[in-house]
Formats: C-alpha cells, structure tokens, sequence
C-alpha cells in the first residue's frame, strides 16, 4: 500500500484508546490498484503457489503414512 494511500486512511481513522474506521468512511476511501494485467500475473502467481502448497501437504501426508507403517513394520519385526 503507498504512503499516500496510508495517509488517507489514517487521516479517516477516529483516534481514541483503540483508532477505529468507520465503514461509510473506509466505503469513500481511494484505494489504487495495479493495471489489469498484473493483476493478472498476481493471481497466477497466487495460484502457482497455492498449488505447490497442496503438493506439498499430500507429501507431507504421504510421509507420515510411510512412517507409520515403518514404525509398524519395526515393532512387529522387534516383537517377532
């Protein structure tokens, strides 16, 4: 977020023990977006990641399955 739009929303904030904004303010608020096509490239990066994220989990999940079964496999080799 720039420094100007920072200002902005300060100078809208009712300063007390806890600084608040009120809706109808922050609704007139002038918040600057990036052009359309990084936008774009935003969220295919967001995307990207929130795939590699997923990858990530099923193998952290697939892991924990393969110890388990290890450890099993150690026990009952221990036991026989």
């Amino acid at each position: 977020m720039s420094t100007d739009s920072q200002k902005e929303i300060w100078a809208s904030v009712k300063q007390s023990a806890q600084p608040c904004l009120y809706l109808a303010k922050s609704a007139a608020l002038k918040i600057a977006l990036p052009p359309l096509a990084e936008q774009s490239r935003i969220v295919a990066r967001v995307t990207e990641l929130r795939t590699l994220c997923q990858q990530l989990r099923d193998k952290l999940t697939q892991a924990r399955h393969t110890q388990t079964q290890l450890a099993q496999a150690w026990v009952e080799q221990a036991a026989a």
